[in-house]
């Protein structure tokens, strides 16, 4: 087979394994939820915080991969220090594996982005070590309220909501 014919046969192949293989781009998307704020019975209590849980729907697989975690945190109701962060926890897990640094929460709603801000965390919820980021979409994640100098009294029905944007592309 002479030189030309050889390249000829070599770029027609591979046109055609092309053709074949077809486009490959990732694809994904968003699951969001939000929900109203639980009521705070025991306003002495600052070491464990409120929390308020978010699962994926059924749609979403434990291989798809979070790619940005985004929650907003209201404040709840009232004259108090307030502290919030977001937690995750791996598939069909209940113990958070890490958590954001907690955040002062100054104003009514404040936007707290996970994705380079997870920080691995021990039994005791503390910040043990560096940046955790292999985080499935698949997880379910903890919108956490600290109130770190206690509450004058419980907080009945407030009217606050929490939401959670998980946004992933398919594993």
């Amino acid at each position: 087979m002479s030189l030309a014919r050889r390249a000829t046969a070599a770029t027609a192949a591979l046109l055609v394994s092309f053709m074949v293989a077809g486009p490959a781009f990732a694809t994904g998307g968003t699951w969001s939820d939000s929900k109203r704020h639980y009521s705070v019975y025991t306003p002495n209590d600052t070491t464990d915080p409120t929390s308020t849980y978010f699962t994926a729907p059924t749609y979403v697989d434990t291989l798809d991969t979070a790619t940005s975690v985004v929650a907003t945190v209201t404040r709840y109701q009232g004259d108090h220090t307030e502290w919030g962060r977001v937690c995750y926890s791996q598939p069909y897990g209940n113990q958070p594996i890490a958590c954001t640094p907690w955040y002062s929460l100054v104003y009514a709603a404040s936007s707290i982005e996970g994705m380079g801000e997870f920080r691995v965390v021990d039994a005791n919820q503390n910040a043990t070590g560096g940046i955790y980021s292999n985080v499935s979409a698949k997880g379910s994640f903890q919108i956490q309220h600290r109130f770190p100098e206690g509450l004058p009294g419980p907080i009945y029905s407030d009217p606050g909501y929490d939401s959670l944007a998980v946004t992933y592309t398919e594993g």
